[in-house]
């Protein structure tokens, strides 16, 4: 499926080169000369994977983000991974009208719904079942992982009928996980290094949503490797190895009519609601979080740097860059960040057209050259190399 003339491309599956587990590979060699034979070799390798665990850097994207706040009632969850072929890396069945059927799985669980979580080494979640809970045999499981047994994984206990109710079919799992291309031509910072293809896997539920408060639920990315489709009877929990998760909240959006709509706006705009008593609000101002270069989270006030207000002269520090932008509010100890976000904004803007973006990189670079050479000129002297030779011991 192409997207936007060809800046994306849904793909079915990608076939890894070398899937994980036991491989073979036969060599036969036939010599005529002094006389006629055949040798033969047999030899067996292993490809080793992860299994419990995700590597720190794996997940491209998420969404929702994580801790994310909003109305979700109509949004199914997925998460994209920068391999492409990991969901096809491991085989758990034959293939499903000629796709194979990925070894991981995305579900959604709500806060309530009784679910367990636990961290444990993967020795101990090899090992040691509880009698009642299911988890796939130790032989049924790769022989060969990156993991140790000391390694810790996060495990998800599940009561037997959510996990009856939630969990896709392996038929299912094949819809649910596809490849993408992506052009990346115009993209910036380490994303440009990548090749475009990655590996998506969506959840087969939508975000549980409160009717007013806000509803939490965890999306788990969950391992199905030695999983039976039919869940054996006698066991009240089922075990699952949850490699990735993330939180996120919905609450359903209460529906307004246009004129309550219309009351709304009328009080974030510093002309409309000008009569307003809060100073702040008729400014048009709205607390936003800010997380500092050094990693502490503050708020800070944000406006459009188009409304016009005239703001105060003599707090911008420096006029080349969005840091010199910054506004500081001594009276309420805060800053404004309005102009920075504008200056920063516009910046992205120029940067992400590439011909302007190769003239500027251009030109900063001759003019450090050129300040470069200036310091070097007014900081060395001239040397007389014939009073330097003959000052030379020896000579």
């Amino acid at each position: 499926m192409d997207k936007q003339d060809g800046k994306m491309k849904l793909i079915g599956f990608f076939n890894p080169i070398l899937g994980s587990g036991r491989h073979k590979i036969e060599v036969t060699q036939e010599v005529r000369c002094p006389a006629e034979d055949a040798f033969e070799k047999t030899e067996y390798f292993y490809v080793a994977s992860r299994a419990y665990t995700l590597e720190a850097d794996a997940v491209f994207s998420i969404s929702p983000s994580e801790n994310e706040c909003g109305d979700f009632s109509r949004q199914i969850p997925f998460i994209t991974l920068k391999n492409e072929t990991l969901p096809w890396e491991y085989k758990i069945a034959d293939e499903v009208n000629g796709v194979p059927v990925p070894w991981m799985a995305l579900i959604v669980i709500a806060d309530g719904e009784e679910a367990e979580e636990a961290d444990i080494t993967v020795e101990g979640l090899l090992d040691h079942r509880p009698p009642d809970v299911f988890f796939p045999d130790k032989s049924l499981l790769p022989k060969v992982t990156i993991e140790k047994g000391t390694d810790c994984c996060h495990v998800l206990d599940l009561p037997r009928q959510l996990y009856l109710s939630i969990m896709p079919t392996f038929e299912e799992m094949t819809y649910l996980t596809h490849g993408k291309r992506v052009d990346l031509a115009d993209a910036e910072d380490k994303v440009t290094a990548m090749n475009g293809d990655f590996s998506v896997v969506m959840a087969n539920r939508f975000i549980p949503t409160g009717e007013k408060e806000l509803q939490k639920s965890t999306v788990h990315l969950v391992s199905m490797l030695g999983m039976p489709e039919k869940i054996p009877d006698g066991y009240e929990k089922i075990r699952l190895v949850s490699l990735h998760r993330f939180a996120v909240f919905s609450a359903r959006d209460q529906s307004e009519t246009f004129g309550q709509l219309i009351e709304k706006l009328s009080r974030n705009t510093g002309v409309v609601g000008f009569d307003q008593g809060n100073e702040v609000l008729r400014k048009c101002y709205v607390p936003k979080k800010h997380y500092t270069r050094t990693g502490e989270m503050t708020y800070s006030l944000y406006r459009s740097p188009l409304i016009p207000y005239e703001g105060k002269e003599g707090h911008i520090s420096s006029k080349y860059t969005a840091d010199g932008y910054l506004i500081y509010d001594p009276e309420k100890g805060v800053f404004d960040v309005s102009y920075a976000a504008a200056f920063q904004m516009g910046r992205l803007v120029a940067l992400s057209r590439k011909p302007e973006g190769e003239l500027m990189a251009s030109y900063r670079k001759k003019q450090k050259l050129k300040a470069h050479r200036k310091l070097l000129k007014e900081n060395l002297e001239p040397v007389d190399i014939y009073k330097a030779v003959k000052n030379m011991p020896g000579m």
